[in-house]
């Protein structure tokens, strides 16, 4: 198909610190006007704060000291991460880019609705909701914005973004499983209670491959956005940069509990 370039990425399981850096990596690189769509997971149990979040709402949980944390560079409420296929869509947005937040949140989410509708489920795409009164919920999935992905009116997938220059890059993960050997982190007096921790196969039962619906969701946002994609890696010069900013910042605890 002809469209706007964009380098499609499938990845292993990683670090969080690793996954994190690759991000903002991408984000530097669609700044100069290289444009990524990546898939990924993770190869153990870990929780990502939103950049504003605080250290301590984390850590006075009392099952904080069972997984790693790292501090994502977009905002948002806390993902766990282990049951979940992540995504990243880096983009430019500056002169000559065809990009807007908006417009990418609702449109990113309504591809994935109609990928898990290839799939046998049936999800949705959330309304806007009403004002939320109180503190705001420490998890992503206890929070629903418009254009967040329901199932069975449960929030499992949301997004977040961040813009640096002339890029764009909006992450998010979808709750595909049960997070492997993590059952309690369900229960609402831990404080972390919420169906959607279940995943799509809690909720309705279907198993879902991730990276089949990778790459379906994958088809679907090249046609919803006008991407031509083109099966990529990282270059020496974006690794590289990943691996420095794993040491200075997404690996190092001065950064993760910053705030």
């Amino acid at each position: 198909m002809t469209g706007t370039w964009c380098r499609l990425m499938f990845d292993p399981p990683r670090s969080g610190p690793w996954n994190m850096a690759v991000d903002e990596t991408l984000l530097h690189s669609a700044a100069a006007g290289r444009s990524t769509l990546r898939f990924y997971t993770w190869h153990e149990a870990t929780l990502s704060l939103g950049y504003f979040q605080s250290w301590q709402s984390f850590a006075a949980l009392p099952w904080a000291a069972t997984l790693p944390a790292v501090r994502r560079p977009s905002g948002g409420g806390a993902i766990l991460h282990g049951g979940d296929l992540t995504y990243a869509l880096a983009v430019c947005v500056g002169a000559g880019g065809s990009f807007h937040s908006r417009a990418l949140y609702e449109r990113v989410h309504q591809a994935l609705v109609e990928a898990l509708a290839e799939l046998g489920v049936r999800a949705t795409l959330a309304a806007s909701p009403a004002r939320q009164e109180g503190p705001h919920p420490f998890l992503c999935l206890e929070s629903v914005a418009a254009a967040d992905v329901l199932l069975s009116g449960v929030k499992v997938a949301g997004s977040a973004q961040r813009r640096r220059g002339g890029g764009l890059l909006q992450h998010g993960s979808v709750q595909v499983r049960p997070i492997e050997g993590m059952a309690g982190l369900g229960d609402r007096e831990e404080g972390t209670g919420h169906k959607g921790l279940g995943g799509i196969e809690g909720l309705g039962g279907q198993r879902v491959d991730p990276m089949t619906l990778a790459r379906r969701w994958s088809v679907r946002i090249s046609n919803v956005l006008g991407l031509s994609l083109e099966p990529g890696e990282l270059d020496a010069a974006e690794q590289q940069e990943a691996q420095r900013l794993v040491e200075e910042r997404y690996g190092a605890m001065s950064w993760t509990r910053r705030r």
